[in-house]
This record gives C-alpha cells, structure tokens and sequence, in this order.
C-alpha cells in the first residue's frame, strides 16, 4: 500500500503515469529482494506503454489538497521476496 500526503501549502497535480505510485497497474514501481543474497528477483507484471501528451490532454490527474492524503493498494505478492525496496524512475 501506498499513503501518498501533501504536507505543502499547495495542491498538487499528479499524472497518471502508470509507474507511479499513484497507479495501481501491476508496473514494476518496485523490487523485489531476497534478504540474504541481495538478488533481485525477475519482475512479473505489465509493461506499459504511455504518452504523456495524451494523458494530459485527456485530464488524467489526481489532484491532492494540502494536508489530503491519497491511498493506494498495490500486490505485495512477491514469490521468495523478504523485502521489497522502492525504485525511483
């Protein structure tokens, strides 16, 4: 799960990017790990292919208030993984 806060003073305008937090599409937004070797294990999921310019011209936002929080829930299931590490794209 994902708790996304806007601790600013302004709203904040978010694109629906499919690598996002903000997206529950099962995208590798994160890696797999296995504790004791340290390897990453193979990503299983979707590839997305994404345009921005399109994305944008059709609204796709979440908007987040200051002091609003957005949850989402993503598929921790990670066969073998012992913990999962955030990438940052």
């Amino acid at each position: 799960m994902a708790n996304i806060t806007n601790t600013g003073n302004e709203s904040l305008r978010l694109l629906h990017h499919p690598n996002s937090l903000i997206s529950s599409l099962p995208t590798e937004k994160f890696q797999a790990v296995r504790k004791e070797s340290q390897k990453v294990l193979a990503f299983i999921g979707v590839r997305a292919k994404f345009v921005q310019e399109t994305a944008a011209a059709k609204g796709a936002y979440t908007f987040i208030s200051p002091g609003e929080s957005v949850e989402v829930t993503h598929d921790g299931n990670c066969k073998g993984a012992t913990s999962i590490s955030i990438l940052i794209f």
